[in-house]
């Protein structure tokens, strides 16, 4: 995680040659991402918020209405983008989609390392 990093960097304690991420990192914006830098990739984390399989309807509204009003804070939000993340806020079925996205687009690749799960 650029947070992480990014004093080292500007310190110069450590040279960060790009971002995987597929914008450039708001907290080092000298520094490229991959596909910059010519690799044809990106790689980004999310994190997101689950309840119960079969959550619908009212629950469901509340608790999207709820975390998105957190998303939105600009306190939280000012805290989240200091620790290096970008805030969207999105609701079940927009994850749901990026999680098919995910897994369609890296299916391949784990395939191809050979990894076996118990």
């Amino acid at each position: 995680m650029v947070s992480e990093t990014a004093e080292m960097h500007r310190a110069g304690k450590v040279r960060i040659i790009a971002v995987t991420g597929n914008q450039r990192d708001p907290q080092v914006p000298e520094v490229p991402t991959l596909r910059e830098s010519g690799v044809n990739m990106d790689a980004t984390a999310w994190f997101a918020m689950y309840g119960p399989a079969g959550l619908r309807g009212e629950t469901l509204a509340r608790l999207e209405k709820a975390m998105m009003k957190i998303a939105r804070d600009p306190a939280t939000k000012d805290k989240m983008v200091k620790l290096g993340y970008e805030v969207i806020g999105s609701n079940s079925n927009d994850l749901a989609a990026a999680q098919r996205a995910d897994l369609a687009r890296w299916e391949k690749p784990i395939k191809a390392t050979g990894v076996q799960l118990d």
